[in-house]
């Protein structure tokens, strides 16, 4: 693995001209602070204290501890010609960095692996754009401070310190001549874990609207009914027995069908599972269409849902033909899933909520129509009980009317036919009485002549005296097929007309309507309603 810039910094660093003189001290335990507070340091492969070249041109304050055979003795003068052991080389990179970082700084890197044993050992990285590694270098963090630092972070983030996590590192710069360069870490900034997150975030939010694929999906139609739901979920999602506990309910009663489907939510098999999942998904949908897919997980790390943010699920998601209800189940935190899915929801129990409350709106809904139709129904029957009460009592009246003027005429003419049946019997007897007297004077005409001419007039008045009763009921069958035929149907067809007012009554006389009063019009083929003007 590459460490080149580093290994860089160190061999400027070497590069600068050495001190000559280095003096080793033997300080007793007891005394070390105080050899310390004066400047000396350790030298951990000698396991001894010395004086930093920065102070060997006085050695007085470490007099006492000054070896006995030379109270200032000084090493010889390192010659640039003289070759130096690994320990002493690596001795003056140490004491190199010590100089060069004598103090704690801030360092962005990538979390590379991590590994606890007691302490926490990390191996940071830095790659470019392609992925490939820049540098690395091995950090701790020591047991003392772990619990700290990594529960300020996780309080921060909701998840802990995890491989693959771009994080920034207050630590202070150690080297070693066994173990070699690395970084103790004395504080983490959280904000900067969650900042690259969001920067990620908008770089994918924005390659999608350069695909015209951020709004598809959020701007598909809502189901407005849901009969068949697809689910994808982790197959032990904390959120998951919760939704099918509710999802059954439905289900058994025939309300709506759920299909689930599993995928993983975190680890290298996300982007494969969700793909295959997806797949599957749309292969049912297009044999018998869905009305929603739900995607649900409940509970969790806040980073882990980071691990959601890629570029291909965003897509198969943006494309999806069927929309999309998402409860991850975070209230604060959204995924690009979250964003482009046709409806967010906080957890899958909202989810399903918003599900029920949909199917059971509708049933309401259509219960209230139901009844609407049903008082609807029952008002027009009892309007149209009420019209065909009327119809029937005006039929009534029309028939008794019409039967009273009948029997009227039907009177009259009977009156009529007595009246000229007698007056025609009257004249046939006036005629006869007169024939008689005329016979009675022509007494002198020969006997045959008159027996003759009294056979013929007997003949005559036995003819019309059997005609005259057909003739009468010829007569009064033309009178009733005319009264008949003054019937309003027939007059209607004749082209007159009927006028009524508004109870239906049949209008006579002018004088019987007044101005802006509204009146029905009959006609043969129909009816029109017209208001008197004048």
């Amino acid at each position: 693995m590459s460490s080149a810039r580093p290994w860089h910094r160190l061999k400027t660093l070497l590069q600068q001209p050495r001190c000559a003189t280095m003096q080793y001290l033997n300080v007793p335990f007891r005394e070390k602070d105080q050899a310390k507070a004066l400047g000396a340091r350790w030298d951990a492969v000698r396991k001894k204290w010395f004086v930093p070249a920065e102070l060997s041109d006085d050695l007085t304050p470490f007099q006492r501890w000054l070896p006995a055979q030379t109270e200032l003795s000084q090493a010889a003068p390192a010659q640039a010609d003289t070759p130096l052991s690994l320990s002493q080389l690596l001795q003056q990179v140490e004491g190199a960095i010590q100089q060069r970082f004598p103090s704690s700084l801030w360092v962005r890197a990538e979390i590379a692996e991590l590994n606890q044993r007691h302490h926490l050992y990390l191996h940071l990285v830095e790659t470019d754009e392609r992925g490939e590694e820049l540098a690395s270098v091995r950090a701790t963090l020591w047991h003392s401070q772990m619990d700290t630092l990594m529960g300020k972070f996780q309080q921060a983030t909701g998840s802990p310190l995890e491989a693959g996590q771009k994080v920034l590192l207050k630590v202070q710069v150690r080297f070693h001549v066994r173990y070699g360069l690395s970084l103790n870490i004395e504080d983490i900034d959280p904000r900067y874990t969650l900042g690259d997150i969001q920067a990620q975030l908008a770089r994918l939010r924005e390659q999608l609207k350069k695909q015209g694929l951020y709004d598809r999906n959020r701007l598909l139609p809502l189901p407005q009914e849901f009969t068949r739901v697809a689910v994808i979920a982790p197959p032990k999602a904390a959120g998951l027995g919760d939704f099918q506990q509710d999802a059954r309910l439905l289900q058994d009663q025939d309300l709506c069908h759920f299909t689930y489907f599993h995928a993983s939510f975190q680890g290298e098999a996300v982007e494969s599972d969700f793909m295959v999942a997806f797949d599957a998904v749309e292969a049912m949908h297009r044999h018998r269409p869905f009305d929603a897919l739900v995607i649900i997980r409940g509970g969790g790390a806040q980073l882990d849902l980071h691990q959601l943010n890629r570029l291909s699920i965003a897509q198969r998601i943006a494309q999806c033909p069927i929309p999309i209800l998402t409860g991850i189940g975070h209230e604060r935190d959204n995924t690009l899933l979250d964003e482009l899915a046709a409806r967010r929801f906080d957890t899958p129990s909202k989810v399903i909520a918003h599900i029920r409350e949909v199917i059971v709106h509708n049933a309401r809904q259509g219960q209230q129509h139901w009844l609407q139709i049903q008082k609807q129904t029952r008002q027009m029957l009892h309007t149209a009980q009420l019209q065909l009460h009327r119809l029937r009592q005006q039929i009534h009246h029309q028939a008794q009317s019409q039967m009273q003027q009948t029997h009227h005429q039907l009177t009259h003419l009977q009156q009529q036919f007595q009246w000229r049946a007698q007056q025609a019997l009257n004249q046939h007897r006036h005629r006869l009485s007169q024939m008689i007297q005329q016979i009675r004077h022509q007494t002198h005409m020969p006997l045959p002549l008159q027996r003759q001419q009294l056979h013929q007039l007997r003949a005559h008045i036995h003819s019309q005296a059997g005609k005259l009763p057909a003739h009468a009921r010829q007569q009064v069958e033309n009178w009733i097929r005319q009264i008949l035929l003054a019937g309003p149907k027939m007059q209607l067809q004749r082209g007159f007309a009927l006028i009524r007012d508004e109870q239906g009554r049949v209008v006579r006389h002018a004088q019987d309507l007044h101005i802006n009063q509204t009146i029905q019009i009959q006609f043969d083929d129909g009816t029109r309603t017209a208001q008197v003007k004048s």
